[in-house]
Order: structure tokens, then C-alpha cells, then sequence
């Protein structure tokens, strides 16, 4: 998983571990992180990712803690060893982090849903999910690119393509879903305007021939 620090020594605010459910993490963990007065989020539990080779990854649960100042790796590891999950790592970036729990980012992996992330109540996660601008603005542009290098002129064209292949299109869709369809309904008349127009000539030409 991208955006973690490796190295044991380094001191952060927010820290990640792994836990294994049914396994080594115990049934009351949620219960434990909150007697322990943590800020905490977790990923809904990963039970369908698979490994390079295509076998199944055992399932697991991403956590996020974030901590009002910064914390050693011994400190955090305290903290992961009564949870039975294994070595803790500093987090980076906690946007991307959190965006990792649904596999936001990672249209190839199994998407997971909203819903089922847990967190404490002083966690807010939905201001990391939430895109950018810039990021929004970087998607349409990708939406648009497709749509012109690929012909499509139906929203509906266009959202089937989404459902099957590119679900991180989804949300841009949606917020830009007007522009976008202003836009393929140009097309569509300009395609309409370009049809007739070869007719007109095709028939000119003809009729000069004759």
C-alpha cells in the first residue's frame, strides 16, 4: 500500500495497522479503541482482494488512528499488540489512506462501500474521501476525452460504459452530469448537421453527373 512510511523510528500523527477478523482481532476491538479514548477510522473488511497470482488475500480490516500529536512507532505498537494486528506504520498521506479503505483510487481492485467504514466520533472521514477540484476537473476531462475519442452521444451510452469499467467516473458524472449532456447533445446535432451536409453533396454530385 502506497503512502506509507517504512521506517520504525519515524514519529506521526496518524498511524495505520491491519487486522484480521475471526483471526487474531478480537470481536470486541471496537469496544477497545474506544475505551482507549482514540480517534480512529476502519476500512469496511476487505473480504475479496485478491494477490498478484490471482489467490484470495485473507481478510482483513485497514486501520487509520490519528493522534493529536505525534507518536512512536512503540507507542502505536502498544496500542496494535492488544488488537493482535501486526506491525503499525506511519501514514503519509491520510487522504489517500482513507480513499484506500474503498479502493477509491484503485478501479481495479474491489470496490467497497461507504457505508461500511467505522470510525469514532470525532473522526470525520468523508472529508478525506471527498475529491478536489482539481481532481474533479481532472476526471471530467478524462470523461469528455473518452466520450470524443470514442464516439458516445448517449448519456445512457455513457453511463453503462461507467457501471462496467470506470466506476471512479461515477461521482464527476453525476456532479457534472448538465455539462456533460449540453455536451454530447451538441455532438449529437453536429454529427446530425455533418450527416446531412454529406448527403447535400453526395446528392450535388450526382445530380452534376446526370
Amino acid at each position: 500500500m502506497a503512502n506509507v512510511a517504512k521506517k520504525k523510528d519515524t514519529r506521526s500523527r496518524v498511524w495505520t495497522f491491519v487486522g484480521y477478523p475471526g483471526d487474531s482481532l478480537p470481536e470486541d476491538w471496537e469496544h477497545q479503541l474506544n475505551e482507549m479514548q482514540l480517534t480512529w477510522a476502519c476500512s469496511p473488511e476487505h473480504s475479496a482482494d485478491v494477490n498478484g497470482d490471482g489467490s484470495e488475500k485473507k481478510n482483513h480490516i485497514h486501520f487509520c488512528l490519528r493522534f493529536p500529536s505525534n507518536k512512536s512507532f512503540d507507542q502505536v505498537k502498544e496500542i496494535s499488540d492488544k488488537l493482535g494486528c501486526p506491525i503499525p506504520q506511519p501514514v503519509r498521506n491520510i487522504v489517500k489512506m482513507c480513499r484506500y479503505f474503498l479502493h477509491l483510487d484503485n478501479p481495479d481492485k474491489e470496490q467497497y462501500k461507504r457505508k461500511d467504514i467505522k470510525q469514532s466520533l470525532d473522526f470525520d472521514i468523508d472529508q478525506y474521501l471527498s475529491l478536489t477540484e482539481s481532481q474533479r476537473q481532472e476526471l471530467l476531462r478524462e470523461v469528455l476525452n473518452y466520450c470524443r475519442a470514442n464516439g458516445v452521444i448517449d448519456m445512457c451510452e455513457l453511463d453503462d460504459y461507467i457501471a462496467d469499467n470506470k466506476p471512479e467516473w461515477f461521482d464527476v458524472t453525476v456532479r457534472y452530469s448538465a455539462h456533460i449532456y449540453r455536451i454530447l447533445k451538441s455532438r449529437y446535432h453536429q454529427n446530425v448537421r455533418l450527416y446531412q451536409e454529406r448527403l447535400e453533396n453526395e446528392r450535388q454530385a450526382s445530380d452534376t453527373q446526370d
